[in-house]
């Protein structure tokens, strides 16, 4: 499901922050204005106003403030050791570069973690092949090829 960002166009966090208060304010004014034509109370008309402005601030911050709270979450997922989160960036502000820039990170860490668990690996499988004498003051025979240590590994490294 697509999340609406009807902000999103906009390329400034602080042009966003004003269309927010400006929205806000017109739709507050309109309330009061068409509450009074209504024959609607004060305490009536400025409750309904006081609403509606919440419910906008809401709406149209969400869609500014989702990939913030999409990287929180990522992040503690890396925390975790899994690095295939990543964050919808579809706004062209900060928070958007921000974004991208994250998800860039993100693969970057994965890259190296996967880099990492292959090193282990590589020297895990050297480290069993090609392990020393358990006593290094003598040195064993080995059954399969007679010869003592140190041997050479058959892998190549």
């Amino acid at each position: 499901m697509r999340r609406v960002h009807p902000l999103d166009p906009l390329r400034s966090i602080k042009v966003k922050l004003g269309v927010v208060i400006v929205a806000t304010v017109i739709g507050t004014v309109m309330v009061l204005v068409l509450g009074r034509r209504a024959g609607l109370d004060l305490e009536w008309r400025v409750l309904l106003a006081a609403a509606l402005g919440l419910a906008m601030v809401q709406f149209l911050a969400r869609g500014m403030t989702s990939p913030l709270r999409d990287m929180a979450a990522a992040s503690s997922a890396m925390a975790r050791g899994d690095y295939g989160r990543r964050v919808r960036a579809t706004s062209r502000d900060e928070v958007g570069e921000l974004a991208r820039a994250f998800n860039a990170m993100a693969a970057d860490l994965a890259d190296v973690e996967r880099m990492r668990r292959d090193l282990v690996a590589n020297v895990a499988a050297t480290t069993t092949c090609c392990a020393p004498p358990v006593s290094p003051t003598r040195t064993t025979r080995t059954r399969a090829t007679g010869s003592c240590w140190p041997r050479r590994c058959s892998r190549s490294p």
